[in-house]
């Protein structure tokens, strides 16, 4: 049994871990929704991993592309059981929501967006809040969808579903892998042999290296 455990708990640690290598991939991070509604969503930035009791910290953008000011909306975010391979991962991309295991909303009956204006909102909430992830005491990946929905009548306008990776402890064992990312950007080095940032660009690579970048967390890691 003990032995059973600790192969269940590295394997958990391998889907993990190929799971935040796809989150580093600038296509294939998350699947959009398909919804008609006046707003749409868009998934701005999360971390690589949660612990117990750390909030989710997932930034989202809420626009509206419409002709019309749009007052009031609610977000939902809802999780699904544990991914335990890569195609049922890609499933739950694939699917629509209200069919989570579970779900909480936060409501913002005042929020204002006119034509073309866009806002972006933190999901700050404990990860306890999703109640799946803590009845795991292996950890995983678990799918995640966030949808912007009409308050009215509580249709979905638009979704977006991305991957929480949960880790409630330390694994037992650790894989022997080494997790590698090609980085590719466009040198800056000035003629004087000095790296200078182009104004007023700011090159991906800088930003990845900032203390919430995408670098840093992998580093970490």
């Amino acid at each position: 049994m003990a032995c059973s455990r600790r192969a269940r708990r590295a394997l958990s640690f391998f889907l993990s871990m190929v799971a935040a290598s796809s989150l580093l991939l600038p296509q294939g991070v998350h699947a959009q929704g398909t919804g008609t509604g006046p707003l749409e969503i868009t998934l701005v930035g999360q971390p690589v991993w949660r612990e117990p009791h750390q909030p989710l910290n997932i930034k989202v953008s809420i626009s509206n592309p419409g002709a019309e000011a749009v007052t009031g909306f609610g977000l939902r975010v809802g999780v699904y059981s544990r991914a335990r391979s890569r195609s049922a991962l890609h499933e739950n991309f694939d699917a629509a929501p209200g069919n989570e295991l579970e779900a909480f909303s936060r409501p913002y009956p005042d929020q204002v967006l006119d034509p073309g204006e866009s806002k972006t909102f933190v999901i700050d909430d404990e990860v306890e809040t999703l109640g799946t992830p803590t009845l795991s005491s292996d950890g995983g990946v678990y799918p995640l969808t966030l949808t912007v929905y009409d308050l009215r009548s509580g249709d979905f306008l638009d979704w977006v579903t991305t991957s929480l990776i949960y880790y409630p402890a330390d694994p037992d064992v650790r894989l022997h892998l080494v997790t590698i990312v090609p980085i590719n950007d466009t040198p800056s080095m000035g003629p004087d042999g000095t790296f200078t940032v182009p104004s007023p660009a700011s090159p991906a690579l800088e930003d990845a290296a900032l203390p919430d970048g995408w670098l840093s967390g992998e580093i970490q890691a």
